[in-house]
Protein backbone atom coordinates (compact mmCIF):
# COMPACT_ATOMS: atom_id res chain seq x y z
CA UNK A 1 0.00 0.00 0.00
CA UNK A 2 1.44 3.23 -0.96
CA UNK A 3 -0.14 6.94 0.11
CA UNK A 4 -3.59 4.98 0.95
CA UNK A 5 -4.01 3.48 -2.19
CA UNK A 6 -3.56 -0.34 -3.17
CA UNK A 7 -2.14 -1.78 -6.72
CA UNK A 8 -3.44 -4.76 -7.93
CA UNK A 9 -3.86 -6.49 -11.33
CA UNK A 10 -6.10 -9.37 -12.70
CA UNK A 11 -5.05 -11.31 -15.33
CA UNK A 12 -6.72 -14.16 -17.03
CA UNK A 13 -4.53 -16.70 -17.85
CA UNK A 14 -5.29 -17.36 -21.53
CA UNK A 15 -4.69 -13.95 -22.01
CA UNK A 16 -8.18 -12.41 -22.97
CA UNK A 17 -7.45 -9.39 -20.81
CA UNK A 18 -5.57 -7.85 -18.19
CA UNK A 19 -7.12 -5.69 -15.64
CA UNK A 20 -5.29 -2.85 -13.74
CA UNK A 21 -6.51 -0.88 -11.15
CA UNK A 22 -5.66 1.74 -8.58
CA UNK A 23 -8.29 1.43 -5.12
CA UNK A 24 -8.12 3.88 -2.30
CA UNK A 25 -8.08 1.42 1.14
CA UNK A 26 -9.00 2.68 5.21
CA UNK A 27 -8.02 1.26 8.00
CA UNK A 28 -4.66 0.45 7.50
CA UNK A 29 -2.79 -2.03 9.19
CA UNK A 30 -6.67 -3.40 9.76
CA UNK A 31 -7.22 -5.98 6.90
CA UNK A 32 -10.96 -6.65 8.51
CA UNK A 33 -12.00 -3.05 7.84
CA UNK A 34 -10.42 -1.92 4.43
CA UNK A 35 -13.00 -1.36 2.05
CA UNK A 36 -11.50 -1.86 -1.44
CA UNK A 37 -12.91 1.41 -4.19
CA UNK A 38 -12.49 0.49 -7.98
CA UNK A 39 -11.38 4.10 -8.78
CA UNK A 40 -9.88 3.02 -12.24
CA UNK A 41 -8.46 0.57 -14.80
CA UNK A 42 -7.92 -0.33 -17.64
CA UNK A 43 -8.72 -3.27 -19.89
CA UNK A 44 -6.43 -4.58 -22.16
CA UNK A 45 -7.59 -7.72 -24.85
CA UNK A 46 -4.00 -9.45 -25.98
CA UNK A 47 -6.32 -11.24 -28.66
CA UNK A 48 -6.91 -8.07 -30.67
CA UNK A 49 -3.18 -7.68 -30.16
CA UNK A 50 -2.08 -10.81 -31.46
CA UNK A 51 -4.62 -10.54 -34.26
CA UNK A 52 -3.61 -6.95 -35.30
CA UNK A 53 0.08 -8.23 -35.44
CA UNK A 54 -0.42 -11.38 -37.77
CA UNK A 55 -2.64 -9.10 -40.06
CA UNK A 56 0.31 -6.60 -39.86
CA UNK A 57 3.17 -9.79 -40.64
CA UNK A 58 0.92 -11.19 -43.29
CA UNK A 59 0.40 -8.21 -45.16
CA UNK A 60 4.38 -7.28 -44.98
CA UNK A 61 4.87 -11.36 -46.70
CA UNK A 62 2.30 -10.53 -49.14
CA UNK A 63 3.40 -6.84 -49.95
CA UNK A 64 0.12 -5.74 -49.36
CA UNK A 65 0.66 -1.99 -49.10
CA UNK A 66 -3.15 -1.05 -48.29
CA UNK A 67 -3.53 -3.02 -45.10
CA UNK A 68 -0.06 -1.86 -44.11
CA UNK A 69 -0.99 1.97 -44.62
CA UNK A 70 -4.35 1.09 -42.58
CA UNK A 71 -2.84 -0.71 -39.87
CA UNK A 72 0.44 1.50 -38.89
CA UNK A 73 0.01 5.05 -37.55
CA UNK A 74 1.17 8.19 -39.73
CA UNK A 75 4.23 8.37 -37.07
CA UNK A 76 5.63 4.58 -37.93
CA UNK A 77 9.11 4.15 -37.30
CA UNK A 78 10.80 0.76 -38.11
CA UNK A 79 14.40 -0.84 -37.01
CA UNK A 80 15.36 -3.31 -39.13
CA UNK A 81 17.26 -6.65 -38.63
CA UNK A 82 20.45 -4.95 -40.06
CA UNK A 83 19.90 -1.87 -38.08
CA UNK A 84 18.21 0.59 -40.27
CA UNK A 85 16.06 3.08 -39.37
CA UNK A 86 13.27 3.97 -41.61
CA UNK A 87 9.97 6.07 -40.99
CA UNK A 88 6.56 5.19 -42.26
CA UNK A 89 7.10 6.49 -46.01
CA UNK A 90 10.01 5.11 -46.27
CA UNK A 91 8.71 1.61 -44.96
CA UNK A 92 5.65 1.68 -47.17
CA UNK A 93 8.09 2.47 -50.44
CA UNK A 94 9.40 -1.06 -49.82
CA UNK A 95 6.42 -2.45 -50.52
CA UNK A 96 5.58 -1.15 -53.75
CA UNK A 97 8.16 -2.73 -55.12
CA UNK A 98 6.44 -4.92 -58.79
CA UNK A 99 6.32 -8.33 -57.67
CA UNK A 100 8.41 -9.09 -61.03
CA UNK A 101 11.61 -7.56 -58.77
CA UNK A 102 10.64 -9.24 -55.28
CA UNK A 103 12.52 -11.69 -53.73
CA UNK A 104 11.41 -15.13 -52.78
CA UNK A 105 8.80 -14.91 -49.99
CA UNK A 106 8.07 -17.32 -46.76
CA UNK A 107 6.51 -20.46 -47.10
CA UNK A 108 5.52 -20.41 -43.29
CA UNK A 109 5.62 -17.58 -41.14
CA UNK A 110 4.72 -18.52 -37.38
CA UNK A 111 4.92 -16.25 -34.29
CA UNK A 112 5.36 -17.44 -31.09
CA UNK A 113 6.74 -16.82 -27.16
CA UNK A 114 3.98 -13.83 -26.50
CA UNK A 115 4.89 -10.90 -24.18
CA UNK A 116 1.80 -8.23 -24.51
CA UNK A 117 1.88 -5.82 -21.97
CA UNK A 118 -0.30 -2.16 -21.58
CA UNK A 119 0.93 1.01 -21.79
CA UNK A 120 -0.44 3.42 -20.01
CA UNK A 121 -4.51 3.67 -21.48
CA UNK A 122 -4.21 3.19 -24.96
CA UNK A 123 -1.48 1.78 -25.50
CA UNK A 124 0.58 -2.21 -25.42
CA UNK A 125 4.06 -3.85 -26.26
CA UNK A 126 4.08 -7.09 -28.04
CA UNK A 127 7.53 -8.99 -27.93
CA UNK A 128 7.40 -12.09 -30.23
CA UNK A 129 9.22 -14.21 -31.79
CA UNK A 130 8.29 -14.47 -35.60
CA UNK A 131 9.79 -17.61 -37.73
CA UNK A 132 10.11 -17.42 -41.62
CA UNK A 133 10.89 -20.87 -43.21
CA UNK A 134 12.37 -19.70 -46.71
CA UNK A 135 13.40 -22.56 -49.51
CA UNK A 136 13.31 -25.14 -46.08
CA UNK A 137 15.71 -23.01 -44.07
CA UNK A 138 14.16 -21.24 -40.75
CA UNK A 139 14.94 -17.64 -40.05
CA UNK A 140 14.04 -15.82 -36.86
CA UNK A 141 14.11 -12.75 -35.23
CA UNK A 142 12.68 -11.66 -31.98
CA UNK A 143 10.14 -8.67 -32.68
CA UNK A 144 9.00 -5.90 -30.15
CA UNK A 145 6.12 -3.97 -31.60
CA UNK A 146 4.54 -1.21 -29.76
CA UNK A 147 1.09 -0.15 -30.41
CA UNK A 148 -1.55 2.62 -29.98
CA UNK A 149 -5.45 2.04 -29.69
CA UNK A 150 -7.29 4.89 -32.20
CA UNK A 151 -10.91 4.92 -31.66
CA UNK A 152 -11.45 1.03 -31.98
CA UNK A 153 -8.29 -0.14 -33.59
CA UNK A 154 -4.94 -1.01 -32.75
CA UNK A 155 -2.26 0.99 -35.22
CA UNK A 156 1.10 -0.26 -34.90
CA UNK A 157 3.75 2.75 -34.41
CA UNK A 158 6.98 1.28 -33.70
CA UNK A 159 8.35 -1.98 -34.71
CA UNK A 160 12.02 -3.52 -34.30
CA UNK A 161 13.15 -6.55 -34.89
CA UNK A 162 16.45 -8.49 -34.20
CA UNK A 163 17.83 -11.71 -35.71
CA UNK A 164 18.05 -14.92 -33.13
CA UNK A 165 20.97 -16.57 -33.90
CA UNK A 166 21.17 -20.59 -33.97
Amino acid sequence: MQDGFRFDSIADPSLKFVISYKTPCWGEGDTDRMVPLLSAFILFQAPDIKSTIDTFVNAVIRYDVATLERLTDPQYVEVSPLGQVDEREKFLSFYRVPADKRGPGPSKVELSDWIIRPIGKSGSVAIFRETFEIGGRKISFRVTTVLQMKGSDWLVVWNHATAVRG
